[in-house]
């Protein structure tokens, strides 16, 4: 009897089926023009295209496919795929005692959501068959607070607002996330009573769920042992490993799979800490982690070989967070796969037990999968297959499966007997012009009688865009035989050596040594909303951007002052990333981009993100209004500019303060109280003047008008004056203190 997995509801999945069916929805790849035929337990493909499609729900152990080749082969046959989607690079996330950046960060950046009142279009890779799919990691949890005996994910008034809460795992578990057992106590205490009581705990809470991966608290002996003997699949570490074999044996580098034992011996795989010690920059942390990538995507010992890199972190800001993992994608090529170690662990097992059969007959080969032979609590089910033929294919069906997906030219075929996908509340369906595959939705939760965390919020729809007249180019000056390396040299007051038009906002990539240059014009946003601007420049550059026409209100947004790969290096340091910016559409803002090249190539770029995540990099010039067309008046739009500046008028404002202040001596603490004049989600810094990332103080959910106080410590900060940044869902707030040993 196939295992049952509590998280789907066949009822529900079956309803949504009828009702995108009776919508005319096409179940195919998009863009493809591949609509599959709909049965129950069966997905077709027509000849020659990507396809995709969902079937009723799989009934039994049994599912088969069949291959319809164009005349009948020599020869033809099948493999399974070393990994789900055939990728030759896997990688896995997860952040340890269920912080609550997990929810409010990790999620809305691989999903897609909204954060801090910024929408963000999520980070995918492709099923080999023209469908996408996201990013997904993993939390490890604890069940109970050694100090006061509550359990760290119950809301209540003994709830840490730096964690999650049960709620919001159960999300996460709805989008294909993954939540690990961290021992209940974190203690090196009995770790087998730790492992079963917290085991218990996650089945009351999560409807039952059953963790099958096991991380080791700390570095506490007893763990792994505890964890194999109960039933895991899979324990990871960075350093315990009892007495079974740890890979990698002697470095947390990337392993590769061929050097992994069998699924079901028992090993534990070691992992990579990805969190910033207190000497680190921000800057050299995130160059840090984009070397594991490197490394993760480098070359192997032969063009087959596939390798998987793990990493684990405690929480980091947003904007390392961000800047690593887009750089990871922007690198991988769609090699990736992104996953948890519980999906990665059970296809590696369900590939080894599954009784797989084939026969060829004239042009037909039918392939059946057997999966009666699956350990119990397997909730990831799915398995690539990869068809071997010269023959051409014109067809492929597949039945007893949950749905399917296929690529008749690559002759590989995606299976899916448990396919978690969805969200907590799913949403219906609604056609359009070229539909994309509607996610399997899955039930939602039944209330619980404890109070729930507010929600992500939901992004505002898109207002009709407006555009701006004269739009078209900016304007690009120069001054020669400039010596210096930063952008304070370039003689912006004295008259340039040559000038130009630009029609989108990045410089041509050119040689020539000692010069800087200006780009200038105004910006004229397509719709309202929260933009934020990345900017990259060799060898240096910084961002300007006025609350209305005035180029003399102008305020510095971002800065680019190290060395960077490309024009579209966007993501190499925080501080080319600017805060949100509320602008209105249809207004002209006036815009600033200062650049500075010392020696070789040189380059200047200026990407946004607008309100509704997509990204557009560089800024087109539908956007741009040149330099002198537009008078400096200041505009109504002044009223809703919402930037990094230290005396920003608001309404209803956040409020910091700190005492002492001036801190003096390297051992004084300072303490930072602050609140918010609304509900919502507060991450609070400590940034240098040059804008860049010291300390992470806070991140989490906070009440209207409740007050947080949280203690700065002056060792290891350089005397002089820092930035008090807190960013809040609706504005940004800077508080000057002054460190003196």
């Amino acid at each position: 009897m196939r295992p049952l997995i509590p998280q789907i509801s066949k009822t529900l999945f079956s309803k949504s089926l009828l009702f995108a069916t009776t919508l005319g929805i096409a179940l195919a790849a998009p863009g493809t023009g591949n609509t599959a035929a709909i049965g129950k337990g069966s997905t077709r493909a027509s000849l020659g295209r990507p396809g995709v499609a969902t079937s009723a729900m799989a009934e039994g152990t049994k599912a088969r496919i069949t291959v319809t080749f164009a005349s009948a082969p020599a020869s033809a046959s099948s493999r399974i795929a070393p990994t789900l989607y055939n990728k030759s690079r896997v990688l896995q996330f997860e952040e340890d005692d269920s912080p609550i950046s997990a929810y409010t960060d990790l999620l809305p950046l691989l999903k897609g959501g909204v954060r801090n009142g910024v929408s963000y279009p999520g980070l995918r890779f492709t099923d080999g068959c023209g469908r996408q799919r996201p990013y997904t990691a993993a939390v490890a949890i604890n069940g109970r607070n050694t100090y006061n005996n509550s359990v760290w994910l119950d809301p209540g008034a003994q709830h840490d607002a730096g964690r999650l809460v049960w709620a919001q795992a159960q999300e996460m578990l709805d989008n294909g996330w993954d939540i690990e057992n961290h021992s209940n106590l974190h203690t090196a205490t009995d770790p087998v009573k730790q492992v079963s009581d917290l085991d218990a705990l996650i089945a009351d809470r999560l409807k039952g769920y059953k963790p099958t991966v096991h991380i080791v608290p700390t570095n506490f002996a007893g763990y792994p042992t505890a964890a194999f003997n109960a039933g895991y699949i899979a324990v990871s570490s960075a350093s315990q490993g009892d007495n079974y074999p740890m890979l990698n044996t002697w470095d947390e580098k990337r392993v590769a799979l061929s050097a992994l034992p069998s699924p079901t011996t028992s090993f534990v795989y070691r992992r990579y800490q990805a969190d910033q010690s207190s000497s680190e920059t921000a800057d050299a942390f995130l160059n840090r982690l984009k070397a594991v990538s490197d490394n993760l995507m480098a070359p192997g010992t032969n063009a087959t070989e596939v390798y998987l890199q793990r990493v684990f972190s405690h929480g980091m800001t947003f904007s390392v967070l961000s800047g690593w993992l887009n750089y990871t994608q922007s690198i991988a090529q769609d090699r990736l796969w992104v996953t948890t170690l519980r999906e990665f662990s059970e296809y590696r097992r369900v590939s080894a037990q599954v009784v797989k059969t084939e026969a060829l007959s004239n042009n037909v080969l039918t392939i059946d999968l057997d999966y009666a032979a699956l350990s119990p609590n397997t909730r990831f089910q799915n398995l690539t297959l990869l068809v071997n033929s010269a023959a051409t294919i014109t067809n492929i069906s597949v039945t007893g499966a949950d749905s399917a997906s296929f690529n008749t030219t690559t002759k590989m075929v995606n299976v899916f007997r448990h396919q978690v996908a969805g969200t907590t509340t799913p949403t219906e369906p609604t056609p359009t012009p070229t539909p994309t595959p509607t996610p399997t939705p899955t039930p939602t939760p039944t209330p619980t009688p404890t109070p729930t965390p507010t929600p992500t919020p939901t992004p505002t729809p898109t207002p009709t865009p407006t555009a701006c007249t004269g739009t078209g180019s900016l304007l690009r000056e120069q001054w020669s035989n400039v010596n210096g390396k930063t952008i304070s040299t370039v003689p912006t007051a004295t008259a340039p050596t040559s000038s130009a038009t630009i029609i989108n906002f990045e410089s041509p990539v050119q040689s020539g040594n000692n010069y800087g240059a200006r780009v200038r014009g105004y910006i004229c946003p397509p719709t309202s909303g929260a933009y934020t601007f990345w900017i990259t420049a060799d060898d240096d550059g910084a961002l300007f951007l006025s609350p209305d026409t005035d180029p003399n209100r102008k305020v510095r947004i971002a800065t680019c002052s190290g060395k960077t790969s490309s024009a579209y290096d966007f993501y190499r340091y925080p501080s080319q990333q600017s805060a949100p910016v509320q602008l209105q559409a249809g207004q002209r803002y006036y815009v600033e981009a200062l650049h500075k090249q010392d020696k070789g190539n040189g380059y200047l770029a200026v990407a946004w993100q607008l309100p509704d995540g997509t990204r557009q990099q560089p800024v087109p010039g539908s956007s741009l209004v040149p330099w002198g067309t537009t008078t400096a008046a200041r505009t109504s739009a002044a009223s809703t500019f919402e930037a990094a500046t230290l005396n920003q008028p608001n309404a209803r404002r956040s409020e910091v303060q700190v005492y002492p202040n001036p801190v003096m001596g390297r051992n004084q603490r300072a303490r930072v109280q602050f609140n918010l004049p609304e509900k919502g989600v507060a991450v609070l810094t400590l940034v240098n003047l040059k804008g860049e990332l010291v300390r992470q103080l806070f991140a989490g959910a906070m009440e209207a008008g409740a007050q947080r106080s949280v203690e700065l410590d002056a060792a290891n900060l350089s005397e002089g004056i820092y930035i008090v940044h807190l960013v809040t869902p609706t504005e940004v707030v800077n508080y000057k203190v002054a460190f003196s040993h």
